[in-house]
């Protein structure tokens, strides 16, 4: 009795059109599900976009970026991962107290080395990848008040408040530094 009356229900939501698609399959027939498992043919840009996963400081909580994420003070303005590592760019307005020294590399012009100080080390940006503990970036072009360090002997090293605005983010195998935008530097007393 029971069957009966679960078929009669069936019977009637098929005909009544009520909306319901159902589909009465053989059990013992092979299924075909592969239409059903199909992406969109468009796929918002987020979600197929490129992204790369970094962390602020070197123990950090591990987030995955787009560009135009915010991670700290800072926004991912762009990147470029290969096989390599990874070339990425970011902007905010952020001041670190760093230890800076002549670069022994330099050559006609003189190229800073700043090295962030330990307690300033969770506003950096780290990617996943980067096993560093350290964060040292060099002034890019377009620096300001590079002109307070124009004294600094070759083995010389100061401490300062650096306020960067865009840092060059390098983890490549045979980078050299990465490089920031500096808008201001105060050497401490």
């Amino acid at each position: 009795m029971k069957k009966i009356i679960v078929f009669a229900l069936v019977l009637v939501l098929l005909f009544s059109g009520c909306g319901w698609n159902v589909k009465i399959v053989d059990p013992t027939e092979k299924q075909d599900f592969e239409e059903k498992t199909s992406l969109p043919e468009e796929v918002p840009e987020k979600i197929s976009g490129e992204r790369a996963t970094f962390r602020l400081g070197p123990e950090g909580e591990s987030r995955e970026l787009y560009p135009g994420d915010k991670l700290g003070g800072w926004v991912l303005e762009k990147f470029e991962k290969d096989s390599e590592g990874i070339d990425s760019v970011f902007c905010g307005k952020i001041t670190l107290e760093c230890s800076v020294a002549l670069s022994p590399m330099a050559s006609d012009e003189p190229v800073y080395v700043f090295t962030v100080a330990e307690e300033y080390l969770p506003e950096m940006p780290f990617y996943f990848g980067d096993e560093r503990t350290d964060f040292r970036f060099r002034q890019d072009s377009g620096s300001n008040g590079i002109e307070v360090l124009e004294n600094l002997e070759p083995g010389e090293e100061i401490n300062c408040m650096v306020k960067i605005s865009r840092l060059n983010y390098l983890c490549l195998p045979m980078s050299v530094y990465s490089s920031a935008v500096i808008e201001e530097i105060t050497v401490n007393p």
